[in-house]
């Protein structure tokens, strides 16, 4: 029994101390994340104040974001606005002419050169 019992004795204090490391790094790995969670709730507390601080002014740019507009480009639209207004009446002008100057050549005489040459135009 005393050769049985002494290799029993060398495993078991060879076991013992694996256990004893394999411990102390259980105990380390849990040191470290108990330190990584109060790195990660500092992290949370200041993106949560970051929050806080941005959302009074994300507020008040969506409030004026029609004041702060660029008023040289608002102006540049409403010219061109008016722009398209006036080409828009002119084209309607131009086409009661055209249609006027027709309507003044179909009663016009044929033979007259001067109502020739000007139906040749259009």
């Amino acid at each position: 029994m005393s050769i049985g019992s002494g290799r029993f004795a060398k495993y078991s204090v060879r076991y013992c101390s694996y256990i004893v490391e394999l411990n102390d790094t259980i105990q380390s790995v849990k040191n470290e994340q108990q330190s990584l969670e109060h790195e990660l709730d500092f992290v949370v507390a200041q993106q949560r104040e970051l929050q806080e601080m941005l959302a009074p002014l994300e507020r008040t740019l969506l409030a004026d974001n029609d004041r702060l507009r660029d008023p040289e480009r608002e102006h540049m639209y409403t010219l061109a606005e008016n722009l398209d207004t006036q080409l828009r009446q002119m084209s309607e002008d131009l086409k009661e002419v055209i249609e006027h100057l027709n309507e003044t050549n179909r009663s016009q005489d044929t033979n007259d050169p001067v109502s020739i040459s000007f139906t040749s135009y259009f």
